[in-house]
């Protein structure tokens, strides 16, 4: 994670940041890209009167599946 941090930082100063998130690791995404989860807050999603949709997936055709995929590897 250091590795993205600017060159500007002093040596002592990038000490810091990096004691900092050694402390605080259990709040970033981890190397794998797996998040974290807490069970401390609970979130609730108001609707109103609609009703909750479930929708299965689709297949995406061959053409398509590679522009989808160049969309996907924008988002990383």
């Amino acid at each position: 994670m250091l590795d993205k941090v600017s060159s500007d930082l002093k040596d002592e100063e990038k000490q810091k940041l990096s004691s900092l998130i050694h402390e605080y690791k259990d709040i970033f995404v981890g190397p794998d890209g797996s998040l974290g989860r807490t069970d401390r807050v609970k979130h609730y999603i108001d609707t109103g009167d609609a009703k909750p949709v479930k929708i299965s997936p689709r297949r995406v055709a061959l053409k398509q599946r590679d522009v989808l995929e160049e969309e996907l590897k924008k988002n990383d």
